[in-house]
Formats: C-alpha cells, structure tokens, sequence
C-alpha cells in the first residue's frame, strides 16, 4: 500500500493578496496580447521598411539584412577588430620579452595601502 505525505503551507493574507494581484495582472497581461494579435518581429520590421521604401525589392533586402551593410554597426565591428589585433600584437611583444613594464615611483595614493591581501610590508 502506497502513502503519501501531504505539506501543508499556510500563506498570510498580505502574501495571499499579492500572488493573487499578480495572477489577475499576467490574466490581463496574457489576454491583452491575444486580442490584439502582437505581430512577431520579422512581420513588425517588415511592416516598417515598407513604409520606408517605395522599391518592394529594397524592403525585402532590408528585411533580409542586405541593405545598409556599411551602417555604423558594420564599423564599429571592424574598429574592434583592428583593436583585437592590435592588442594580440601588444601580447605577443610583452610574451617574448621584446616589451616589459617598469614602475618607476610609488603611487601617492599606494603609500601604505600594502598588499592586495590586506597586510602591509614593513
């Protein structure tokens, strides 16, 4: 014979209040988007660039991505891989010894801080 074990949780009323606002709101929430039919993203930005272009053949390429390649995306892409490159350059340079790191003077602001693990070298 099987038995089961039943928990028993007992929710004051502030808590019963608030669980059963945020049911009536997602209830609200979830039948609002049904009625009014939220279109998906393709057929939101489809919509747009047909208003932008009188050329269908020119929203179609927008919608598919090929319009516009040389926009602001496309060179902050290209800027950061220049940068990459730059940086792996630095990295090899200071990885064979061609390159190296010197400090000089102490930092007016590190005088006493000590160690990163909090004691002080005296």
């Amino acid at each position: 014979m099987k038995t089961q074990k039943h928990t028993m949780v007992q929710v004051d009323r502030y808590t019963r209040f608030c669980l059963t606002t945020i049911a009536v709101l997602l209830t609200l929430l979830i039948i609002g988007l049904w009625a009014d039919g939220v279109k998906t993203v393709g057929q939101a930005r489809a919509a747009g660039s047909r208003s932008k272009f009188q050329d269908p053949t020119a929203a179609k390429a927008f919608q598919e991505g090929r319009w516009g390649t040389s926009s602001a995306a496309g060179k902050m892409a290209a800027t950061q891989q220049q940068t990459n490159a730059k940086l792996d350059e630095l990295i090899k340079l200071f990885k064979t010894g061609q390159a190296k790191v010197q400090i000089v003077g102490e930092m007016p602001e590190a005088k006493g801080a000590g160690d990163a693990d909090g004691s002080s070298a005296k």
